[in-house]
């Protein structure tokens, strides 16, 4: 009985001493976070090009038709596919 309280007492120094260590990496990696996210924030704010708002709104919509068109190639491929009933054991 005394053993396990033994291990036990040693595993929580030993957890204590591990998230003493770890806490300044921990901080760290919060403020690169913390930096990531207000450079990502700024960046989309300000749009400094020297194009027009119909330009702007051109170029959009162009994208959303882009991807509009290869989701239905996608889809029609997938619709075309013939199933592999070949590999199918009964």
């Amino acid at each position: 009985m005394q053993t396990l309280a033994r291990l036990q007492s040693q595993v929580r120094e030993r957890r204590a001493r591990m998230s003493e260590e770890n806490q300044p990496l921990q901080q760290q990696k919060h403020e690169k976070e913390v930096e990531k996210l207000q450079a990502a924030q700024t960046l989309e704010k300000w749009d400094d090009s020297a194009q027009s708002k119909e330009q702007v709104e051109a170029r959009l919509s162009k994208r959303l038709d882009a991807s509009i068109r290869r989701e239905r190639a996608l889809a029609y491929a997938f619709s075309q596919q013939v199933p592999d009933y070949h590999l199918v054991y009964f």
